[in-house]
């Protein structure tokens, strides 16, 4: 954002050699942070790159299914000058709980 318009020309680009490091998304609530990991997440997965979220809250479990195309998404993405492709990534479901998703198990040892 620049003067409270969207900036077309400020494009972020993270070399991929470089995402094997710690990193930390942080802000208010509707700041976007979810959005933020969940396009980190679909990026990566696009590239082959195997990606672990915790999702506590189930923020995240949307990538699992394409997006529907909202008019607001189609209007940030004409103000971006970016497409919009709906797709879905690859997700397979964890749990250390008695919900839903593949069980796993771990002891204070492992």
């Amino acid at each position: 954002m620049h003067g409270g318009e969207v900036f077309a020309d400020a494009a972020v680009k993270i070399p991929l050699k470089t995402m094997n490091r710690h990193g930390l998304i942080a802000g208010a609530t509707g700041t976007g942070k979810s959005k933020t990991l969940q396009i980190l997440a679909e990026n990566l997965s696009k590239k082959g790159v195997p990606v672990l979220l915790m999702d506590v809250k189930g923020d995240l479990s949307g990538v699992a299914k394409p997006s529907a195309g909202e008019a607001f998404i189609h209007a940030r993405h004409e103000k971006l000058n970016f497409p919009f492709e709906a797709s879905a990534a690859p997700v397979e479901i964890l749990s250390l709980s008695e919900e839903n998703g593949v069980r796993r198990r771990a002891t204070v040892s492992e």
